[in-house]
C-alpha cells in the first residue's frame, strides 16, 4: 500500500514538474508575455512619442492650397534627414500688407546677381525692378509708395538706397546708419545700429534676420535658434526653437511675434511655425516639393503672410492658417 502511494506520488510530481518546464519554455516564461508598449510612452526629456501617426500629411492637398497641420498646439520635432542644410537665405521677400510685397533674390558681393521685383495686386503679377546694388541684404518697405534697401557693391561694404516710387528710381546710396542687416561678406556677422560687427549666434551663421525697430530685431541661427536683442545689437539673449528653421519674420503686434519657416519630416514641404521661449507652435503646412537650401524666405505683416520658395510665392491671410499659390 505504501509502494503503492509513493509511486503515485513520484508520477504526480513528474506530471506538473513536466508542466512547468513546458510553461517556462513559452514566450515570457512564467511571468507571461511582456507588456505591449504604451500607445503614448514618454521619452526622457518628456516629449510624448507614438508609434501611429497623427493624421494626414499635405497628399493630395492642392498646390499652396493647404491649412494647418491636425493638432496645431503642439510641438513637432524634425526628421534629420529632412532638415534643410542651414545655409543663409539667398531670396528676399517683405510684404506692405495683402496687396504689395517686393521679393527677389540677394545675389553676392562678388559675382552679383541680385534682382528685386515689386506687386501690387497679391502677387498675381509682378514687376521687375532695377537694382540700385550688385548685391542685396535687406529690403524694407515703410508704406505703398516709399521703400528702401541696404545692398553692397563688389567691396560688400553695406550701403542704403531709397525709393519713393515703389522702386522706380532709386536716390544716390548714403550710408548704412541705425539700420539693421546680414553681412554678404561674412554669414556670422550683421550690420546694427548700436553695435560694431556683432555676431548674435557666435560663431554660428545668421540664416536670416528681422527688425522690429531701431533697437530691437531678432536672429534666426544655423541650429533653429532664434535670438533677439532689444538694445541696438549690443546684447543677445535666446527667445525660441524651431529646429529646422530656414527662414525668419516677426512684427509687433502687442508684443513680438516671432514665425519661422521650416523644413521638417512631418511636412511635404514648408512648415510655418510660431515661436515663443518655451514652445514653437504649428501654424500650418505649405506642400511644395524640391526646397532647397537658401531658397526660403518669409515676410509676415498683420494684414498678410509672404513666403517664397525657390520661383513659387504663396500668401495668406493675417491668421497665416491657410495659404494659396500666387
Amino acid at each position: 500500500m505504501r509502494r503503492g502511494l509513493a509511486t503515485a506520488a513520484l508520477v504526480a510530481l513528474l506530471i506538473i514538474d513536466a508542466v512547468l518546464v513546458a510553461v517556462a519554455l513559452r514566450p515570457g516564461g512564467l511571468h507571461g508575455p511582456p507588456p505591449a508598449p504604451s500607445a503614448a510612452t514618454r521619452l526622457p526629456d518628456g516629449t510624448p512619442s507614438t508609434s501611429a501617426t497623427t493624421g494626414p500629411g499635405p497628399t493630395g492637398a492642392t498646390a499652396g492650397a493647404t491649412g494647418p497641420t491636425a493638432d496645431p498646439t503642439t510641438t513637432t520635432t524634425p526628421s534629420p534627414a529632412t532638415t534643410a542644410t542651414a545655409t543663409p537665405v539667398a531670396l528676399l521677400v517683405a510684404g506692405v500688407d495683402a496687396s504689395t510685397a517686393y521679393r527677389g533674390s540677394t545675389g553676392t558681393c562678388t559675382a552679383g546677381g541680385a534682382a528685386l521685383e515689386v506687386t501690387t495686386d497679391g502677387g498675381a503679377t509682378w514687376t521687375t525692378l532695377r537694382s540700385p546694388a550688385r548685391a542685396l541684404a535687406r529690403v524694407q518697405p515703410l508704406d505703398a509708395s516709399r521703400v528702401f534697401v541696404i545692398g553692397s557693391s563688389a567691396s560688400c561694404v553695406p550701403s542704403q538706397y531709397a525709393s519713393r516710387d515703389r522702386g522706380g528710381t532709386w536716390q544716390a546710396p548714403a550710408a548704412v546708419t541705425g539700420s539693421w542687416a546680414r553681412r554678404l561678406d561674412d554669414p556670422a556677422s550683421i550690420v546694427a545700429p548700436k553695435a560694431t560687427d556683432p555676431k548674435p549666434c557666435g560663431g554660428a551663421a545668421v540664416l536670416d534676420l528681422s527688425r522690429t525697430s531701431a533697437t530691437r530685431a531678432q536672429a534666426l541661427c544655423a541650429g533653429g535658434e532664434v535670438v533677439g536683442s532689444t538694445d541696438g545689437g549690443r546684447t543677445w539673449r535666446a527667445e525660441g526653437t524651431a529646429a529646422g528653421g530656414v527662414a525668419l519674420s516677426n512684427l509687433d503686434d502687442a508684443g513680438i511675434v516671432t514665425y519661422v519657416a521650416r523644413v521638417v519630416g512631418a511636412c511635404a514641404g514648408v512648415q510655418v511655425v510660431r515661436v515663443g521661449t518655451d514652445r514653437s507652435t504649428v501654424v500650418a503646412c505649405v506642400a511644395t516639393r524640391g526646397v532647397r537650401a537658401g531658397q526660403v524666405a518669409l515676410s509676415v505683416t498683420a494684414q498678410a503672410g509672404w513666403l517664397v520658395v525657390g520661383d513659387r510665392t504663396w500668401t495668406a491671410a493675417g491668421d497665416l492658417r491657410s495659404w494659396r499659390a500666387a
